[in-house]
């Protein structure tokens, strides 16, 4: 590694240790993959030469994205740096199926204008055409990394305020409130913000239109009157979704025609260390730390568990070094959770009477990316119309999708059922878009067009009051002159984020009787004179 890579590195991590609110997750984990690869790893061929010609817009979602000559972590940058929407055009696998030495997946980029080209890191790149490609086919495999969502102010700020508020259902609004810790309410917010951007982008509805209800067996699903206000819904007559969250993400599936169950399990370290950040068992966790878990720790003892799996599955997890164990059984437990969570049983079904049986776990692509395939058996009978998608993703957490026929479906109201106009589906339902990946977004994607104003508006109200708690808390103790005139002017940027609506209180008889505290209150207070006034 040259030396600019090494001090343009240090002086990267520097400043995420100085702004850990500013720091963007994936951008750091490319650089973090830069600095431990080892260029003497194994290599692993991509994937053939002109195995596919569909050309994809690819598009920059972290903070930035570099570039290198080679498909190699340590080759040189070519001196350019992708930013944040930043876009360009792959040519199927020839440009997406390259994996370095250490296994990180890699995507082909040029400049032709520029005479420039180079590699990029997957990870920090979606599919440009995420919306168009949910609208067409009413389908969708979406999620959200929660850890990498920092709002400054978390729930007591604008943003939470304004992204809880596209909840219309108040009941599930108060769900969401019901969680103690902010990783768990972020979670539950995510989920059930994905659910609405899903439907109103795979069926053409109206953010608002949009009314989710649940089966007795707490099966999400949108209420009929919705879906029949969708403008789409003729291409997607059995239209139905799914979502699930553990440790980083949030996950969603949606399906036009088969019903869908969707599941992701995180190792319990990852777990246990997000909850809640800055008060758990290591208050520095971060996205570097959960990222090699796998490779350095060994999962808790799965024997309290022994009772969910069959005698097969248990002398599978056995059989696995102790380092691996625990994700062969999340791959299992993924399993069972996203089929009875495509059938809508709920938790009265018994996990022992369900047998999944794995193929190809390690990655048999050859393509960096581990996905594998799975079969399901109840009672000792195989569901031969069922298919069981699955993938490991960063962290070591499994992610399964499950679909079905609609007439596996469990709703005793019934209510479900009725949304569901085509009763049999075609076996290509169940494997159309097999192979597709998880399209990575954060929370400004889940906002309704007509919302995006106002939620620009929102980070940078609770942007400027962060930067206000800021300067107070850094402060020395209001003494000198330049302290009293530094304070005077933090108390104006207070009075310039206030609401409009709070002007009429600032009087001793506005609301409740309190007055908000001007520049010479302060100052007074600080420097002992005059009588102490309490702030609004």
């Amino acid at each position: 590694m040259t030396d600019f890579l090494s001090s343009f590195y240090d002086a990267l991590v520097g400043a995420v240790e100085e702004s850990p609110e500013e720091e963007d997750p994936s951008y750091v984990e490319e650089l973090k993959d830069e600095a431990t690869s080892d260029p003497c790893a194994c290599d692993r061929p991509a994937t053939p030469e002109g195995a596919a010609t569909a050309v994809v817009v690819m598009e920059v979602f972290t903070k930035g994205a570099l570039v290198r000559e080679a498909v190699g972590l340590d080759s040189r940058a070519v001196g350019v740096t992708l930013n944040r929407g930043d876009t360009f055009r792959c040519v199927g696998a020839r440009d997406l199926g390259h994996v370095a030495p250490c296994g990180t997946r890699r995507v082909a980029w040029r400049d032709e204008r520029a005479g420039k080209r180079g590699f990029v890191s997957r990870k920090c790149l979606r599919d440009a055409r995420w919306r168009e490609t949910g609208g067409g086919a009413g389908r969708a495999r979406w999620r959200v990394d929660v850890d990498a969502w920092r709002p400054p102010l978390k729930d007591a700020g604008a943003e939470w305020t304004l992204l809880l508020s596209l909840v219309s259902e108040p009941d599930e609004r108060a769900k969401v409130l019901q969680f103690v810790h902010w990783i768990d309410r972020a979670r539950a917010l995510a989920s059930r913000l994905l659910v609405r951007r899903a439907c109103e982008v795979c069926l053409d509805v109206d953010h608002g239109a949009v009314e989710v209800e649940r089966t007795k067996g707490r099966k999400p699903y949108l209420a009929a009157r919705a879906k029949r206000a969708a403008k789409n819904g003729a291409r997607c007559p059995n239209f139905n979704f799914n979502v699930s969250h553990d440790g980083r993400y949030v996950v969603l599936a949606a399906e036009p025609r088969a019903v869908v169950g969707i599941d992701v399990a995180a190792p319990d370290k990852a777990r246990n260390d997000m909850r809640p950040r800055g008060k758990c068992r290591r208050p520095n966790a971060s996205i570097a730390d959960l990222e090699g878990l796998e490779a350095t720790c060994v999962e808790e003892d799965l024997s309290h568990m022994r009772e969910s799996l069959t005698a097969g599955e248990w002398a599978w997890v056995q059989a696995a070094a102790p380092k691996d164990r625990g994700l062969r059984f999340r791959c299992l437990w993924s399993g069972k959770e996203a089929f009875t969570k495509a059938r809508g049983d709920g938790l009265g079904f018994k996990f022992e009477r369900i047998h999944i049986d794995v193929a190809d776990l390690d990655d048999p692509l050859r393509s960096g990316r581990r996905s594998f395939e799975s079969t399901v058996s109840v009672d000792g009978a195989v569901c031969d119309d069922w298919r069981i998608r699955g993938e490991v993703m960063e962290g070591g957490h499994v992610v399964s999708v499950a679909r079905g026929p609609p007439r596996d479906v469990q709703d005793a109201q019934g209510t479900f059922v009725s949304t569901l106009l085509a009763k049999t589906i075609a076996p290509s339902d169940l494997v159309d878009d097999a192979d597709a990946e998880f399209v990575s977004l954060d929370l400004g994607d889940l906002v309704p067009d007509d919302k995006k104003g106002a939620y620009r508006a929102a980070l940078l109200e609770d942007k400027g009051a962060h930067a206000i708690a800021k300067r107070k808390q850094s402060m020395r103790p209001y003494k000198s002159t330049g302290d009293m005139t530094q304070l005077g002017r933090i108390a104006e940027e207070e009075d310039k984020l206030a609401p409009p609506s709070l002007d009429a209180s600032h009087s001793t008889g506005g609301l409740g009787g309190a007055r908000r505290t001007s520049t010479s209150d302060l100052s007074r207070r600080r420097s002992g004179s005059g009588p102490r006034v309490l702030a609004n």
